[in-house]
């Protein structure tokens, strides 16, 4: 997908935080919350959510967009053992769940 997008938000970031304005910093935020709402929303657990899987489109204005979204779930549905998922970004206690520490 990143063919159609364009840069994901974690190399953005990277190359250009220290010049972006308070307001852009602002919109970012907001993108981020809008997608996260917007999943939540659909009744789902987007369990890979990490900068490098937001990737900006561009239409008549930018927009960010969430990517990656084939190890989500359903809100209540177990997870199953053998469940991919970025560990550095994982909350703890699906690290124990799935690690068993």
């Amino acid at each position: 997908m990143l063919e159609k997008g364009g840069v994901d938000l974690e190399s953005y970031l990277k190359s250009n935080y220290s010049h972006l304005s308070e307001v852009h910093k602002l919109f970012l935020a907001h993108s981020l919350l809008t997608i996260v709402r917007s999943t939540h929303q659909s009744n789902m657990v987007w369990v890979d959510c990490k900068l490098s899987n937001i990737v900006r489109f561009h239409s008549s204005l930018p927009e960010w967009r969430g990517i990656d979204f084939e190890h989500s779930l359903e809100v209540g549905e177990e997870i199953p053992s053998h469940h991919g998922c970025t560990v550095l970004y994982a909350p703890p206690e699906l690290v124990r769940w799935l690690y068993g520490s």
